[in-house]
């Protein structure tokens, strides 16, 4: 059986359904400034890729998907729960080790994350405060504690920033492999290869906002 999906409306939920994400009818701006305006928006693939200029409103669609910001009127959003958001901004309390970042969520966590492959890209850093760690090093207990979490949905807010390219690979290539990450991923990204080198579908902000649609890279 497939993980249940959530369906959000007016306030109400159900469980239903297959591991798909659907936005329907979003309305949505700060101050004076339209983001979305009537905004439809589906995905039932397992990996996909949102790219757009900065400002676009890429962040602001995780945040609405995850909840983190609500539309008003309410709008319709179907997605996998619970939901895995990883922010550009430092998510990682800096007094706490990246281990401690990892237990906050559960002793567990910490327990698979030894476990996993990854554990050798934050093995040398781990027990280190998360404030003397380099934005890279940060960005990559993040990355980890996420991706070995066993979330339905990650959503993730240009995850490849301040990594080298070995970590990007690294990253990229545990992303695509089912068998260790059966996670579905959302994730924005400038990085050419963060659509090209896996099997991801790839949609974009075209022109400007207020936005509609997201449209497919080959529909262009």
């Amino acid at each position: 059986m497939g993980v249940p999906a959530l369906k959000v409306r007016n306030g109400l939920s159900e469980q239903t359904g297959p591991r798909a994400v659907e936005v329907r009818a979003l309305t949505f701006g700060y101050d004076r400034q339209l983001i979305f305006d009537n905004f439809n928006f589906a995905t039932d693939a397992r990996s996909t890729v949102v790219r757009g200029p900065s400002g676009c409103g890429k962040t602001t669609l995780l945040k609405l998907i995850d909840g983190f910001l609500r539309a008003s009127p309410p709008a319709y959003i179907e997605r996998p729960e619970p939901v895995f958001l990883v922010l550009q901004a430092d998510g990682l309390a800096p007094w706490l080790t990246g281990r401690g970042n990892i237990e906050l969520f559960s002793k567990e966590l910490w327990a698979k994350v030894r476990a996993s492959p990854l554990f050798a890209v934050i093995e040398q850093f781990a027990e280190r405060p998360a404030h003397t760690l380099s934005f890279g090093q940060r960005r990559s207990i993040e990355l980890v504690r996420a991706l070995v979490s066993g979330y339905p949905l990650l959503l993730l807010d240009e995850p490849l920033n301040f990594l080298d390219h070995e970590r990007r690979a690294t990253f990229l290539a545990h992303m695509s492999d089912p068998n260790l990450c059966p996670s579905r991923v959302i994730m924005t990204s400038h990085y050419e290869e963060g659509d090209t080198s896996w099997a991801a579908d790839v949609f974009e902000f075209i022109g400007d906002p207020p936005y509609g649609e997201l449209v497919p890279k080959d529909a262009r």
